[in-house]
């Protein structure tokens, strides 16, 4: 299983199951794009939409993870037993994204940061 703080994610031999906590976009990277003109911002990904709840892809099928088949009906007990791991497993570690919106450090010192420069203005 992999972790980090807003999704995620457990993986077999064979399958990947990715579920998302937090909104994001969704991306479409050309697959033959240039990192150099990628990088130079000469040639960007296309934005596709709203991030999905959870992503499902065959690894032995799609090695590349191009093709998420998280619609497709005849996987569903296999998503339900996955999904069923990985809670098991989110309880066993006390996982905090099962207790809610995680806050950051980041965003701790930034309101600091804030409010002590405007009260003292």
């Amino acid at each position: 299983m992999k972790r980090d703080n807003l999704s995620r994610c457990i993986i077999t031999e064979k399958y990947k199951l990715i579920l998302y906590f937090d909104q994001g976009g969704s991306l479409i990277f050309p697959v033959d794009v240039d990192p150099k003109l990628f990088e130079a911002h000469k040639k960007r990904a296309r934005y596709s939409g709203t991030r999905p709840y959870a992503e499902f892809y065959n690894l032995k099928n799609d090695p590349c993870e191009l093709n998420n088949i998280i619609g497709d009906e005849n996987f569903n007990n296999l998503k339900k037993e996955l999904s069923s791991e990985l809670i098991k497993w989110m309880i066993a570690v006390d996982d905090q994204i099962l207790k809610g919106p995680q806050r950051i450090p980041y965003y701790d010192k930034a309101i600091k940061n804030f409010t002590e420069s405007n009260i003292s203005n």
